[in-house]
């Protein structure tokens, strides 16, 4: 948004002129609500690329799990996270300690459905990723259970979690 210097407003010129206080405020009320569009359509975007994400996590459910998979005969945890961003056109790591370095990092209680949360199981450090959709639920790759809905509240994962990140898929205005 412009400041109120760049556009004359609060400036001994511009006071000199004849414009009405009216009209100044008119100005200075229709640059406020252009910037108030401008970010409510930012936010959309940004809800409508991560919801993409959730989506597209839920039809994989079932899908059993294959170690190195990232397709056809199956998933593993970070191989299920690439597939759904490669199909959004969204270039990521393969594994998930590489994807934990890319994205926004988000709070666990500022989570979306789409952001990717992470896991420190097998290995130090992060060694698992699934695809959060919303209440306290996420999607990932079990090498028990194939591809299938968890709860960050498990005590398994809630004592493994190490993070979460936001990647937001192209064609949003981010």
């Amino acid at each position: 948004m412009a400041s109120l210097c760049e556009l004359g407003l609060g400036s001994k010129p511009f006071h000199d002129q004849e414009i009405s206080l009216s009209a100044r405020k008119g100005l200075l009320l229709g640059l406020v609500a252009s910037d108030y569009h401008r970010q409510e359509k930012k936010k959309h975007n940004l809800r409508a690329g991560l919801y993409a994400v959730a989506k597209a996590a839920y039809r994989y459910i079932g899908t059993p799990y294959l170690w190195a998979g990232t397709g056809n005969g199956g998933f593993d945890c970070s191989g299920l996270v690439y597939h759904i961003f490669h199909q959004l056109h969204v270039g990521i790591p393969r594994m998930a300690d590489a994807q934990f370095d890319v994205g926004i990092p988000v709070t666990r209680n500022h989570l979306a459905a789409g952001d990717l949360v992470f896991f420190s199981t097998y290995a130090p450090g992060v060694s698992h990723v699934g695809i959060y959709v919303g209440g306290g639920e996420f999607i990932h790759a079990s090498p028990t259970y194939g591809v299938s809905i968890a709860r960050l509240s498990n005590p398994y994962f809630l004592n493994r979690y190490v993070g979460a990140r936001r990647i937001i898929p192209h064609g949003t205005n981010h």
